[in-house]
């Protein structure tokens, strides 16, 4: 009996491990992987797989997310044992597919990966404010500090963090159908050589694709060495270099500081990067105007820095100088800079966040709401929306709307239920 038993046991896990097994959920998971987020970014959440592009020059439609789903389509026909074969050319494009993914937003094309980092920290400004707001702490934001785009490394890090279970799910359900034709009847030597084909194959892409970038790292970081050996012409044919390699260093707001600071040391008034650092100098001092004035000069000289980091370098400025408008009482002079800062940045949506209790505090209650519900359209973070639904319930209650004040206070309540202080109170009047 126990015997039998056994020989059950062993028959459901051997079907269970089967390379049909395998097939059918890697095939799920990979068409699965279409649907949910592939990117968290801070604030906005989740951007799904069918809506990340393979490529900006090919149609939106074409998307991670889609040949995700062709791939785990074809993985069904593994199912026949005569084209077995077809789940490892899935797994293998899957899971190539998979590392551009991840190479194209940390190397190849970073500027994404950039502007998520922006929301990152815009994310910790958000968070700090909320100091100047009464108790609603249920749910901390994923602010992470540590999150840098300085360097190859950094941006593997960061890509790595922010990617969600959509990637993870393709990578998982590509390896899965490598597994199945591994564990098919085929040829034991056919088998050897496929996979060793694909361990080889890996290495050999990371090389020709990465060389160019990791040249580029090299000669910034030759540049650096320069810099701080104050051989400020030598760091400058460095960074020149550079950026000949890799265009997307002009999209990182360090490298163009370190160029300004060799600039600044050889009198080079005429760049960009020149002024760009004496701004960050002002900026360090707070003397936020005369910051202003310099990243306005730097794109004057050049005006083609405005679409990479001159307008973000502009607006932040306007959000630091609003912020210590803000805490010295002022919260008109601090509404103006915010104003700013969205007029020269739109995708600095922290300013809407801001501007929906400054503009209650100016008694400006119908902006103060218009403000809070842009914000409540770009945001998902339930911790962030849950104040700004305060906020536009106290304009709400100020404009003696008192059904719409509710209706928020409620809506504040249910998206943050613990130690929400702020919304009970002013629901049950106190």
């Amino acid at each position: 009996m126990n015997e039998t038993k056994d020989n059950r046991i062993i028959r459901g896990l051997s079907e269970l491990f089967s390379a049909k097994a395998f097939v059918v959920l890697g095939a799920l998971l990979l068409m699965g992987s279409a649907f949910p987020g592939w990117m968290d970014v801070p604030v906005t959440g989740w951007v799904k797989g069918y809506k990340i592009r393979l490529s900006e020059n090919l149609p939106s439609v074409i998307s991670y997310g889609l040949l995700c789903l062709i791939a785990g389509l074809l993985f069904l026909v593994a199912l026949f044992n005569r084209f077995r074969w077809v789940s490892v050319v899935a797994g293998a494009a899957g899971i190539f597919l998979s590392l551009s993914f991840l190479l194209t937003f940390s190397v190849f094309d970073s500027k994404k990966l950039i502007a998520i980092s922006d929301l990152n920290q815009q994310e910790k400004r958000i968070t700090s404010f909320n100091r100047y707001l009464p108790p609603n702490s249920g749910e901390e934001p994923t602010f992470d500090e540590d999150i840098s785009t300085d360097t190859i490394q950094d941006r593997l890090y960061a890509a790595f963090h922010f990617s969600t279970f959509g990637w993870y799910a393709a990578a998982l359900g590509s390896l899965f159908g490598i597994i199945a034709f591994m564990k098919s009847g085929t040829d034991k030597r056919i088998k050897k050589i496929t996979l060793l084909s694909i361990i080889l194959l890996i290495p050999v892409y990371l090389v020709l694709s990465l060389s160019s970038y990791l040249a580029a790292e090299y000669h910034r970081n030759k540049g650096d060495y320069y810099l701080a050996a104050c051989i400020y012409s030598k760091a400058v044919e460095e960074y020149e270099v550079a950026k000949r390699l890799d265009r997307n260093i002009d999209y990182q707001k360090g490298f163009h500081n370190n160029s300004g600071k060799a600039f600044y040391f050889l009198s080079r008034s005429d760049k960009a990067d020149y002024h760009i650092f004496r701004a960050n100098i002002y900026m360090q001092g707070k003397d936020f105007p005369a910051a202003i004035f310099y990243f306005n000069r730097a794109e004057s000289v050049e005006p083609s820095i405005s679409k990479t980091v001159g307008d973000n370098f502009i607006s932040w400025a306007y959000v630091n100088y609003g912020l210590s408008e803000y805490r010295k009482g002022m919260a008109s002079s601090a509404v103006e800079s915010w104003r700013k800062s969205l007029e020269t940045d739109p995708s600095q949506i922290q300013a809407y966040y801001f501007l929906s209790r400054a503009y209650y505090d100016i008694a400006s209650y119908e902006k103060s709401i218009m403000s809070g519900v842009q914000f409540l359209k770009l945001c998902k973070n339930k911790i962030m929306k849950a104040n700004v639904n305060s906020n536009i319930a106290d304009s709400y209650y100020k404009l003696k709307d008192y059904g719409l004040a509710r209706e928020h206070y409620l809506k504040s309540i249910f998206l943050d239920k613990y130690e929400n202080v702020r919304a009970v109170m002013d629901l049950i009047g106190k």
